[in-house]
């Protein structure tokens, strides 16, 4: 009898398991994968990567849609709003406030036209009501979070460029203050700390 009861608590842990990770499955066209490979992008590994939050990667997969037209097009917009309740509402949004108004609209036109053919019931509903910051985002009006302090440290670290380590990128010291705003050193001046050079007689 424990066995019994132990092999159906096993049966439903597994069973949740595979619940949540077919909410994480998604749709990728096959022909829009192929166009991919003929440019080395490589499209499931950024889909994987957009799927566990990583802003970056969802930036790449929206600008990759500038080289698509037609049913790829929408099929590639398809992918992007399955993407949406997987990665979070406001993941998506943060990472694609950037973009420029005219990407945004030509993105959010497709994703409506490509709610046409998901099998999703749930994300053929408006866009508004199930990712509301996305929908602004992407009709190019100010994202507005509910937690700036903390909505402002995610912002940061999902548009963080990934181009290396940090220790080999020149690190470049600003003083923010206009007060002590400090000039480019003119040629022939050496730069100090901060006190103005002393003029010092010949001879002395």
């Amino acid at each position: 009898m424990k066995n019994f009861c132990s092999g159906l608590f096993i049966l439903a842990l597994f069973l949740q398991a595979s619940a949540v990770f077919a909410q994480k499955k998604i749709y990728m066209s096959d022909a829009v994968i192929r166009t991919a490979d003929q440019i080395d992008f490589a499209y499931k590994s950024t889909v994987k990567k957009a799927v566990a939050k990583d802003g970056q990667a969802i930036i790449k997969l929206i600008e990759f849609s500038r080289i698509l037209d037609g049913v790829e097009a929408v099929e590639h917009a398809r992918t992007m709003l399955e993407i949406i309740p997987a990665a979070t509402d406001k993941t998506v949004a943060v990472a694609i406030q950037s973009l420029s108004p005219k990407l945004k609209k030509v993105t959010l036109d497709r994703m409506l036209g490509a709610q046409k053919n998901i099998k999703n019931e749930a994300l053929k509903k408006p866009i508004k009501n199930w990712a509301p910051l996305t929908w602004e985002t992407l009709n190019n009006r100010p994202l507005v979070l509910n937690d700036p302090a903390s909505d402002q440290k995610m912002i940061d670290r999902d548009n963080t460029p990934t181009a290396g380590p940090k220790e080999n990128m020149p690190e470049q010291q600003w003083d923010e203050s206009p007060a002590k705003a400090k000039k480019p050193a003119t040629p022939g001046q050496t730069p100090n700390s901060g006190q103005p050079a002393k003029h010092q007689k010949g001879g002395h």
